[in-house]
């Protein structure tokens, strides 16, 4: 649990209360979680709706990650993450799964992560989140492509606040054919550019995802 100091509560505290003050470049929409008088201890637990800037950026590299686990955790008990690994990765198949009606695969299985119970085609997803700090679009490793163990990868670009820019439906030649060889990784390295949609049999799906989020 995310533990705050006291100086640290109380700034959360007039946030909190003020709904986005000059203290808060983030307006804060959640109730107020405790109130001066509460405060008998240097530590409080605290838990908010969201977290003001101005209150991140007094955490300790501690506090920090132990916020990180409090989302991570609250991801758990909604049934979205399933790994305790990329959170992204894990919302993104929970919403093309719930999006789209397909069952995910168990997280033990290798090579695909849903499967589409209508055609039984099945379906590796991967995610991509944008930032002016990595702007790339460069997917994680596709591995043992040529062993068919999917039909089509999905793959869904992020921005920075997590609203999709774009997803796309790749068949699994198109990956072998447009994807780069890494022999350092032995797999295949793809790109979720805006080009591949000019590829044969590409689809763009991103106003399907759009309404789930």
């Amino acid at each position: 649990m995310l533990q705050l100091t006291r100086a640290q509560c109380l700034r959360t505290y007039v946030c909190l209360t003020k709904g986005g003050s000059h203290t808060c470049r983030t307006p804060v929409i959640c109730h107020p979680v405790f109130k001066p008088a509460n405060f008998s201890g240097f530590f409080t637990a605290v838990r908010t709706a969201y977290m003001p800037r101005d209150l991140l950026q007094t955490l300790t590299p501690k506090q920090l990650l132990q916020l990180t686990g409090e989302v991570i955790d609250e991801l758990f008990s909604r049934g979205i993450a399933r790994t305790g690994n990329n959170p992204l990765a894990d919302y993104t198949e929970w919403l093309i799964a719930r999006r789209l009606g397909w069952t995910l695969a168990d997280p033990s299985v290798q090579g695909y992560d849903a499967i589409d119970p209508a055609t039984n085609e099945r379906y590796e997803i991967k995610s991509r989140r944008i930032t002016p700090r990595t702007t790339s679009r460069q997917l994680s490793a596709i591995r043992a492509v040529e062993d068919e163990h999917f039909d089509f990868l999905v793959a869904v670009v992020y921005d920075q606040s997590f609203d999709i820019v774009r997803a796309f439906k790749i068949p699994r030649d198109v990956v072998q054919r447009v994807g780069r060889r890494s022999a350092h990784t032995n797999s295949l390295i793809l790109y979720a550019r805006d080009s591949l949609l000019t590829e044969a049999g590409v689809e763009d799906i991103t106003d399907l995802l759009h309404n789930g989020e």
